[in-house]
């Protein structure tokens, strides 16, 4: 039976995520029994007006989440395929330069893509998605060497700009057509 997640739009998965998120505000009582946790509403001050920009509404975290979610419950089960082997490499994940420090001795590695997909297809061992908002800014000099040393050895790397780029990447090279 095929899958209904597989058709969905960023943004559709991504009010999924927030609902999921949402319920996690609840938790079992020793009966069993679902109970909310008291949220104080907090009112919202009147918005400044801002100019208006040309930027992406989903941020490059929430595309990549939605994409993650995407393969885990309509990608990987319609090609039989664990979840685990796509998955995100943290190259922005810390904070301050203490942290940084010990991600760089643990083998950090400055412009390595975003995720990788450890299934090879045909004569290519993995795939490397850098995945950018819609509207971000272009690869680094330092992403664009590392997709190079990348390719070099066999890997398939992508430049994707949001959800749908990647997730028809991740379909097409799954199906062997890239």
């Amino acid at each position: 039976m095929p899958s209904p997640f597989r058709e969905l739009t960023a943004d559709q998965v991504a009010q999924i995520s927030a609902r999921n998120r949402a319920s996690r505000t609840h938790r079992l009582t020793d009966s069993g029994v679902q109970e909310s946790r008291e949220v104080e509403v907090i009112p919202k001050a009147k918005p400044t007006p801002r100019k208006q920009f040309k930027t992406a509404s989903i941020s490059e975290h929430d595309e990549q989440a939605a994409l993650i979610t995407w393969y885990d419950f309509a990608c990987a089960p319609q090609h039989k395929l664990p979840t685990c082997i796509l998955f995100a490499v943290p190259n922005g994940a810390h904070k301050g330069r203490a942290s940084a420090g010990r991600f760089k001795e643990e083998g950090l590695r400055a412009g390595i893509p975003d995720l990788f997909l450890a299934h090879p297809v045909g004569k290519c061992p993995g795939l490397f998605i850098e995945l950018k908002a819609l509207y971000g800014k272009p690869p680094t000099d330092h992403q664009k060497v590392a997709q190079a040393h990348l390719r070099a050895q066999g890997y398939r790397v992508e430049v994707c700009r949001g959800f749908d780029a990647a997730r028809k990447v991740i379909q097409d090279y799954l199906q062997g057509k890239i």
